[in-house]
């Protein structure tokens, strides 16, 4: 792998929203009646049931600072998601003064990469990050996980990180990495994702962390988002411009 593909490991980051969501009944979930308050209270604070279902993809624009090769860069782009398997990045990445221009797709199963123009092949560990960020993608909609019959969900109970008194819950789906979870205990407000990844044969703990929650188009997001890896900042991101659509073509999702 290339010393830029093994780049592009790195630079797969939570982009996602935490709008768009499937058009579930709760009603039907057979989850804990502790897990179901969690889940409702989380939904409801982000922007509540009914609004979170209508509307199916989101688009944002955000800028910020990155591992990219081990350096430290700056990038700009946006993010196009649309549930259940389709996700575009677009990004332009500075490094010591050098930019590149690297588009990443996942579309359908397929992994598609493209820097400076140029079609990359996607190699299995690109392959592999992709699709996991896709996945939590979809977790951290929250709707998915009243009646998806492939989440196991176990209460995590209370955890005080500084000042915050979170709850957390794991999420366990067959063959694939937990992920955990953290709420506001107070607002409700998912404030942090946790799991295990690996990377280049090492296996890393991956922290993301979602603060200064802002109503934008009636839902309740994050603008500043970090990220760790082992303890190690890799990400530093703030949110620009967020739109909703109901449904995006197949064509917004090409390289």
């Amino acid at each position: 792998m290339t010393t830029k593909n093994k780049a592009l490991c790195f630079f797969i980051f939570i982009m996602a929203s935490f709008s768009n969501v499937n058009n579930l009944d709760a009603q039907n979930s057979t989850l804990p009646e502790p897990i179901l308050v969690i889940l409702n209270k989380a939904i409801e604070a982000h922007g509540g049931y009914t609004k979170l279902s209508t509307h199916r993809a989101d688009r944002v624009k955000m800028k910020g600072t990155i591992q990219f090769a081990g350096l430290d860069a700056t990038f700009k782009g946006e993010t196009t998601v649309q549930l259940p398997d389709q996700m575009k990045t677009v990004q332009e990445i500075t490094v010591k003064g050098k930019s590149f221009n690297v588009i990443q797709v996942f579309d359908k199963d397929k992994v598609l990469v493209n820097l400076n123009g140029q079609p990359q092949k996607a190699e299995e560990p690109i392959a592999i990050q992709i699709k996991e960020t896709m996945r939590l993608a979809k977790i951290i909609r929250l709707v998915p996980l009243l009646t998806g019959k492939e989440f196991e969900i176990t209460d995590l109970g209370l955890i005080k990180a500084g000042e915050l008194s979170l709850h957390g819950i794991k999420v366990k789906e067959v063959s694939k990495p937990d992920i955990l979870l953290f709420f506001d205990r107070k607002t409700g407000l998912l404030v942090k994702t946790e799991q295990t990844r690996e990377f280049e044969n090492n296996k890393l703990v991956q922290e993301d962390y979602f603060s200064d929650f802002r109503d934008l188009g009636g839902f309740k997001r994050p603008v500043k988002i970090q990220s760790f890896r082992n303890g190690k900042k890799i990400l530093d991101a703030e949110l620009l411009e967020v739109r909703y659509f109901e449904k995006l073509p197949s064509s917004d999702f090409k390289p």
